[in-house]
């Protein structure tokens, strides 16, 4: 009997083990069920972000102003283009934050850090606050703001005030009353400021879109840019740090302008007509003729010449100097300069073609 007792004392004690471990097995399966469908709805999230957006129906072919072109003509179609005879030479930033908003730095340190990596202009964004000029010299300060809107966020640059306004299209106008209105960061979740291209379409009277945002977690929004320019906008790819940090994430994403003298007035100007090149370190120079355009870069890079559908219509690696023949069906032609040695990125603005 003792025996029998102690047997059936094990078979109990065996018996709950099973079952606390099969409970505990249950629990791990749905856990990792549970784990599977997020990984697979953030999947799916990304491949719309990713998505090929070029042949949706949508045309915008004169939903936003004209900025002011240079046109060159050939026998068989007109280029449209806004690359001026002055050189790329001023270095700015205009996407940064500070601890007016959600940034770490005060006004102050954000311009002394970027002086001392050879900028020569900031435009500070808060989230809905224009900051001061803190009066740094030897650089210049250009007011900004990243409006929130009720799509996603909106910077403003060379604005001297925010607005209450949230629709799109109100914030978009109030920016470019006098200033640059870009969509910020729209590969960023959509859930969380950033732009689908439904809302982008809505809203679609902004000078620039952010095509290069520094954050590691943010895609590059070449795609969306593509989506736009086919359709038939005229609108800018700017570059930005989206600094919150000096110490984290500083000097990853610029622009390089080009005018003749460092004021807000002409940077403002030249943001406005696409005379700048947005990147992440490789440098770039532009040069338009009646039958071609010649890029050329300092180090070996591959160079992409990017036309109407987002199309590689022509890729030559390992070079410092590319030359694209105009066909004249085109629609936009913008250059990419990929840096054999690190895969950094230049992007050049489009040129539009008309025949």
């Amino acid at each position: 009997m003792g025996i029998i007792k102690i047997n059936r004392g094990y078979n109990q004690k065996l018996h709950h083990f099973i079952k606390g471990e099969f409970q505990l097995i249950k629990k791990s399966w749905a856990l990792a069920v549970i784990i599977l469908i997020f990984l697979c709805i953030l999947f799916i999230s990304r491949l719309k972000l990713q998505v090929n957006y070029l042949s949706a129906s949508e045309n915008a072919s004169s939903c936003n102003n004209m900025p002011i072109l240079q046109a060159i003509y050939s026998d068989q179609f007109i280029i449209y283009s806004p690359y001026s005879e002055e050189d790329f030479r001023f270095k700015g930033q205009i996407h940064c934050h500070t601890q007016a908003s959600d940034g770490n730095n005060t006004p102050q340190e954000i311009m002394e850090a970027y002086r001392s990596l050879e900028y020569q202009f900031v435009a500070i964004t808060d989230h809905d606050l224009v900051t001061k000029d803190p009066g740094v010299p030897g650089i210049l300060f250009i007011s900004g703001v990243e409006e929130s809107s009720s799509s996603g966020h909106i910077l403003g640059i060379g604005v001297k005030s925010q607005t209450d306004e949230t629709h799109p299209d109100k914030v978009i106008d109030y920016i470019q009353e006098k200033g640059i209105a870009i969509y910020a960061h729209p590969n960023r979740w959509s859930f969380s400021n950033g732009w689908s291209l439904k809302e982008l379409l809505s809203a679609p009277e902004a000078w620039g879109i952010e095509v290069i945002n520094a954050k590691r977690w943010r895609t590059n929004a070449e795609n969306k840019w593509d989506a736009l320019l086919t359709r038939g906008y005229q609108i800018w790819g700017t570059a930005g740090d989206d600094c919150h940090s000096i110490t984290q994430d500083i000097n990853q994403a610029w622009i390089v302008v080009a005018t003749p003298h460092l004021s807000e007035d002409n940077i403002i100007t030249a943001l406005r007509n696409g005379n700048f090149y947005s990147t992440e370190g490789p440098d770039l120079s532009v040069r338009v003729y009646p039958d071609r355009i010649i890029a050329r870069t300092n180090a070996e890079a591959t160079i992409e010449w990017i036309t109407k559908g987002g199309t590689k219509s022509k890729v030559t690696s390992g070079v410092t100097e590319d030359s694209y023949f105009i066909k004249g069906d085109e629609g936009y032609i913008r250059v990419a300069i990929i840096r054999d040695e690190d895969q950094k990125k230049a992007l050049g603005q489009p040129v539009f073609i008309e025949r």
